[in-house]
């Protein structure tokens, strides 16, 4: 995973839930340490689906804990090794 996707990916994250990106490391907790909620989680999915031009699968978002967990997921999909 490159610098610049994991940077865009936190760019993201941080900029849907209000957060300095400064802050995400790989184990930030999605629910515990930034407080995501289920609306949350939608508004992200939809923002990433948007900018990144992928299809993220409901069943994927919800196995999401931390800001790894989705840099991974994002990486997988969208196909950048």
């Amino acid at each position: 995973m490159s610098q610049q996707f994991v940077e865009r990916a936190r760019a993201i994250l941080a900029r849907e839930l209000n957060v300095d990106p400064t802050l995400l490391t790989p184990a930030t907790k999605l629910r515990e340490d930034l407080g995501m909620d289920s609306v949350i989680a939608l508004n992200l999915i939809f923002a990433a689906e948007r900018e990144l031009e992928i299809t993220i699968p409901e069943a994927d978002v919800v196995a999401l804990r931390t800001v790894h967990d989705l840099e991974v997921l994002i990486d997988r999909l969208s196909g950048v090794v």
